[in-house]
């Protein structure tokens, strides 16, 4: 409310006007220093009438008093014994907000995506205004299988990884604790050669049969929630995924549908590994492959040329790195009709 009044009604919807720090923080402090004063004076006036509430006090009423004090110069100090009393008090007493209604309907978050508030068949709260009389909390220890999975690293000689599930530990007291750092509280990063698809793919199998929420996805992944909801919502118009709720997805019974947006870092590797010294376009490796689109593979070369698996020789054009070579047997010449110069 503080940030709205200096906003909204002492600056106009205005910036400020200085152009460097040191008139900045004046001009700031300025600012903080009226608001204080006026608020002051609103809860004198409130006070001094039995039974009122502060909130009906009017921060526009007590500023425009504060500005025709300025301006008049008149009462601007209060005489001794009258410091309650004031224009500023006097216009905030006469001119007092109705009382505010009490809330009748507890607050809830519209989604993003949908204009009205969505409903979920387990919600409690009454379809129609009721007047809240009482709040009770309650809470729950959360059960060991509610936990959210933690990714563990990969077996050595296999891609990717594979989540296992947070083991509940008893609190016991030894009197030694382990350090707190990044590691302990974040899960592993994933590797760098397998897609985003994969990665999905690869945590929401640990647990085929439940229903995973972008969130807890994106959390495992460290991934940005906006980014990868699109594209689960992508995957689950192409079949890959099942959507069962409002950013909810589950895999599909039965084997893995193959998908064009799915490409994998090895059969690029084995494709262009028959000519290691050729710098192949996105092109020829999406006919060699016959799995993939040229759009989505292109934007995966890219991605691992930044990461240092592949180099850039060209526009959509990518070689392996550089690899010690070994001497290749002299090709024997092929006997041709051209007719030979002997040196002098």
């Amino acid at each position: 409310m503080a940030f709205l009044a200096i906003r909204h009604t002492l600056l106009k919807g205005r910036v400020l006007r200085s152009g460097d720090p040191q008139g900045l923080r004046q001009e700031m402090w300025e600012l903080l220093t009226v608001h204080q004063l006026l608020r002051m004076a609103m809860l004198d006036a409130t006070d001094a009438v039995p039974g009122c509430d502060a909130d009906r006090a009017c921060f526009t009423a007590a500023l425009a008093a504060a500005r025709d004090s300025v301006t008049r110069a008149a009462a601007i100090v209060p005489d001794a014994g009258s410091e309650l009393g004031g224009p500023i008090t006097d216009a905030v007493t006469g001119a007092l907000l109705p009382p505010r209604r009490a809330r009748i309907s507890a607050r809830t978050v519209k989604g993003v995506s949908a204009r009205y508030g969505h409903r979920p068949p387990d919600e409690d709260r009454p379809a129609v205004s009721t007047p809240v009389t009482s709040i009770d909390i309650t809470v729950h220890a959360p059960a060991d299988d509610a936990l959210t999975p933690v990714p563990a690293p990969a077996p050595p000689g296999q891609p990717g990884w594979i989540p296992a599930p947070r083991q509940a530990t008893p609190a016991t007291d030894t009197g030694e604790h382990p350090p707190v750092t990044a590691e302990t509280l974040l899960p592993p990063a994933a590797p760098m050669h397998t897609s985003r698809l994969e990665d999905v793919l690869a945590a929401m199998g640990s647990a085929p049969e439940r229903e995973w929420r972008a969130i807890e996805l994106a959390t495992l992944l460290r991934l940005d929630r906006s980014d990868l909801t699109g594209e689960l919502i992508r995957w689950a118009k192409l079949k890959i995924l099942i959507k069962t709720g409002p950013a909810t997805f589950k895999i599909p019974d039965g084997p893995p549908r193959p998908s064009k947006v799915a490409v994998r870092h090895e059969d690029v590797l084995a494709v262009m590994a028959t000519d290691p010294h050729r710098p192949w376009h996105a092109r020829e490796i999406t006919a060699a492959l016959n799995t993939v689109k040229q759009s989505t593979l292109a934007l995966h070369l890219s991605a691992w040329a930044r990461k240092n698996l592949l180099v850039k020789t060209a526009p959509a054009t990518y070689r392996l790195p550089e690899q010690p070579v070994t001497a290749a047997p002299a090709k024997p010449l092929a006997a041709t009709n051209t007719p030979t110069t002997r040196a002098a």
